[in-house]
């Protein structure tokens, strides 16, 4: 690996305070007492580990369904490079510690698309936010 990535990657990761879940597919909601938190019954674990999440731009798009007016952010969810490449679209995040921002605790995001990258310092998942 090039040292000067290798410092980027430590840099990036160093930024992230957060813990993350990323599972797969769903069903059900059951309690898992060794995250304490709410799991799909059906889903398989992805990876587990730090993360960071932030607005991925500060306007707001406003959307028309049907009736209704509804305003999207667009949102990133960071994780390491190493270990993460198996994450795809439809997969969810859901955040379980939050150091910065605990009303981040317990938001789940959808991974919109994959990120990769030949030199990236962290892996920028784009997600949707679950609400």
């Amino acid at each position: 690996m090039i040292p000067v990535l290798a410092g980027a990657r430590a840099a990036a990761e160093s930024r992230m305070l957060d813990t993350c879940m990323v599972t797969r597919g769903g069903g059900e909601g059951v309690y898992d007492p060794d995250s304490m938190t709410i799991v799909d019954a059906a889903s398989t674990p992805v990876w587990s580990g730090p993360c960071r999440v932030k607005v991925s731009n500060v306007g707001v798009n406003e959307v028309t369904v049907g009736d209704a007016a509804l305003a999207v952010t667009r949102w990133e969810v960071h994780v390491p490079v190493e270990g993460t490449g198996t994450i795809a679209a439809g997969d969810t995040v859901k955040l379980l510690s939050a150091s910065e921002d605990p009303a981040l605790v317990g938001a789940s995001f959808v991974v919109s698309a994959p990120f990769l990258a030949s030199q990236a310092s962290a892996r920028r998942l784009p997600v949707s936010q679950v609400v």
